[in-house]
This record gives C-alpha cells, sequence and structure tokens, in this order.
C-alpha cells in the first residue's frame, strides 16, 4: 500500500508539469524563471506580451525545444526609439539552452526594450526568423543558427550580430526568403555567402541606416551574396555599398530578377563563380534615388532585359563578350544624362582602346534608348 501511494504522489507531480509546459505568456522574470526550472520542453508558444516589465532581464535557461512559437503580441508597426545605449540600461532576453524551435521566432515592435537578445545555441528554427524589434535593440547574439524556415532582419539601431552562417532555408509560410531591412551592421555576408537555393522567393540587402541623435550607427560597405539560386535579388546601398556576386564555395548562380534601388556605387563577380544568368536587371527607378555607379560591367553570361533610370552618376556601360549570344534581350535607358554611349569602345590608360559594349548576334526584342547616343554606337 505504502508503494503504490508514492508512485501516485510522482504521477501527479508530472502531470502538473505537463500542464505548466503548454502555451504560456510570460508578464515578468519571474513567470520566465518558473518555466525555465519546470520545463526542458514547451509543447505550446511562448508569448512575450507589451506588458512585461521594460526593466526585466528575460532568462529562458534551461528551456531547449520549444515545440511551438516564441514570439510577441502582433502590433502592426514598429516603435523605433531614438536614445543613446550609453544612457540606457542593458535589457537582455537569453537562453544559453535553447537549441530547437520547430515553429516561429516572432517578434516585432511590440516587445519591451530589449538592447540585447542572446540564444548563442539555438540551430533550428523550423518556422521563421522575423525579428523586427526596432526599439532599442544593440546586440544580437545566434551564433549557431545555420537553419530557418525563412530570415527576416529590421533593427535600424543593431550594430552587432554575433552569427557563424546560414546553411539551410527550407521554406515557412509559403516562402524561403531571406531579407535583411535597415541595420547598423558592417557585414551580412554570414547570412548571403553560401550556395543556398531559394527558389523563386526573394532575397534582399538594405544597406541604408536611418540616422540616431547619440546613437552609433555604423555602415554597410560590402556585401557578398552567393545563392545559388534565387527568384530576385534587390540590393538598397547607401551610397558606398560594393555588391560581390559568387561567395567564395559557388560556381553557379541563377536570379530571376536584380535590382538595384538606390545607393549602391560598384557590382563585382566574384572570378570563381562560373555561370552567371539573370533574367531581368534594373538600375535606379523613375521617382526615387538613383545608385552611385560610374563606370559599370554587367557581368552576365546570361540576360533577357536591362531598364537603366536616372543614373545620373553613371558615365560608362559595359556589355560583355558574353552578350553576342543574349536572346529577345530588350534594353530600356532613361535620364541618364552623364552616360556616354557615342561609341562600342573605349580608350584605356595607356591609350589603347578595348572594346566596352557588345550587341546581341541572335535577336534584340526591343530598344528604348534616350540619351548621348551616337551612330557608331549602333
Amino acid at each position: 500500500m505504502r508503494r503504490c501511494t508514492v508512485a501516485l504522489t510522482l504521477c501527479l507531480t508530472s502531470s502538473a508539469f505537463a500542464t505548466q509546459c503548454g502555451n504560456t505568456t510570460i508578464h515578468s522574470a519571474a513567470d520566465a524563471d518558473a518555466l525555465r526550472k519546470a520545463c526542458r520542453v514547451v509543447d505550446g508558444t511562448i508569448t512575450i506580451p507589451p506588458t512585461l516589465d521594460h526593466l526585466e532581464n528575460i532568462s529562458l535557461d534551461g528551456i531547449e525545444v520549444i515545440n511551438g512559437d516564441l514570439r510577441s503580441y502582433k502590433c502592426g508597426s514598429i516603435n523605433i526609439k531614438r536614445r543613446s545605449p550609453t544612457n540606457s540600461s542593458v535589457v537582455s532576453f537569453s537562453s544559453s539552452s535553447l537549441t530547437t524551435i520547430h515553429g516561429d521566432l516572432a517578434l516585432d515592435g511590440c516587445i519591451p526594450d530589449f538592447t540585447n537578445i542572446s540564444f548563442p545555441n539555438l540551430k533550428t528554427i523550423d518556422g521563421a526568423f522575423d525579428l523586427a524589434n526596432a526599439a532599442s535593440l544593440a546586440y544580437l547574439d545566434v551564433t549557431n543558427l545555420d537553419s530557418v524556415g525563412y530570415f527576416r532582419l529590421f533593427a535600424p539601431t543593431l550594430v552587432t550580430m554575433v552569427h557563424n552562417e546560414l546553411r539551410n532555408v527550407t521554406g515557412a509560410h509559403g516562402t524561403k526568403k531571406v531579407v535583411v531591412e535597415q541595420t547598423s551592421l558592417t557585414s551580412v555576408d554570414n547570412l548571403f555567402r553560401n550556395p543556398l537555393d531559394i527558389g523563386d522567393s526573394p532575397a534582399s540587402i538594405e544597406g541604408k541606416t536611418i540616422m540616431f541623435e547619440n546613437f552609433p550607427t555604423q555602415t554597410l560597405t560590402n556585401a557578398t551574396f552567393g545563392f545559388a539560386r534565387a527568384g530576385s535579388l534587390s540590393i538598397e546601398g547607401n551610397g558606398t555599398l560594393y555588391v560581390t556576386l559568387g561567395g567564395p564555395d559557388q560556381t553557379t548562380m541563377a536570379l530571376t530578377n536584380l535590382t538595384f534601388s538606390r545607393g549602391t556605387a560598384g557590382l563585382i563577380r566574384n572570378p570563381q563563380l562560373a555561370n552567371l544568368t539573370v533574367g531581368t536587371v534594373t538600375l535606379g527607378s523613375y521617382f526615387e534615388g538613383a545608385n552611385n555607379f560610374t563606370d559599370l560591367l554587367l557581368p552576365f553570361d546570361s540576360m533577357s532585359s536591362l531598364t537603366i533610370l536616372n543614373e545620373q552618376t553613371l558615365t560608362q556601360l559595359e556589355l560583355p563578350p558574353q552578350a553576342v549570344n543574349y536572346t529577345n534581350f530588350s534594353v530600356t535607358l532613361y535620364g541618364c544624362t552623364n552616360l556616354n554611349l557615342s561609341s562600342q569602345f573605349a580608350t584605356n590608360p595607356d591609350g589603347t582602346t578595348r572594346q566596352t559594349w557588345y550587341w546581341p548576334q541572335k535577336d534584340i526584342k526591343s530598344l528604348s534608348l534616350i540619351g548621348n547616343i551616337s551612330t557608331p554606337f549602333l
């Protein structure tokens, strides 16, 4: 009889723990402590509400797996705080034990004023990595995160991201996108340099930084894009951004659309990239700011459409020898007032000449050229 009583007590204790490890809303550091001490595996979703004490550090040490989401409430807007971290307390959200989230990591502008988010051993997120916390985030540690459903980062005040590399994008909510919007990072190569295949999903690198009063911002000056395939690649620079196509372990790249919307100063093709194909290439726009290209070589083995709009700094445009094999090729040039298209040849610094523009020899679908153009160019 005594043994039966002990066994019954153990069963009740296990059941109580299971109940605690389901869907949970953390209202305080005390709530987080109770959860992490009781649960190695959380079978539901952990929610961080905007009512959480903004000055409390939240630790989830002890939790290893979350079978649902780790998320904030959705507020639908981003609340950017213009303040100096030197005059603010460091408020952290962390777990050194968390390795897996089977749902989403989705934190937006409704979460409290975390300046540090640290999940150094988080390796896999089956759902989305969707971090749009622009409130005051300055430091992000996801050192070992290598597999996500999709990746989105929007944090203008983020100056440090500790991360090895992204190795796998599995697809979540209908997309494999990898998007970095406004940050104050000096490099995002850890996310973009590997030869990932994201299919028809978009990739986006934004080097534009909002300037904050008394807040130390940095500038993204170089970005390496190494995806093997992407539906579109959109680049928005800050006036000094140089983009390299082709990562260190890559030989082929195929893009459906490539867009430089503004602020990019240079485009480089990695010499080891054996094959680089793109559908449409667009530089500039009719209504928004332009890029900072001056002498631009378009280094594509295959391209079907080229549109260049209002690129005021562009003086020389080169189409490579591979262009003779382009098919159904279309070109639109408008508003490039300093672009000289008077000849297919240019003079080198040593006085020799070289061909800088190669026309497709198979067929051309359409031409719309407005600018400084002479007959020898045609």
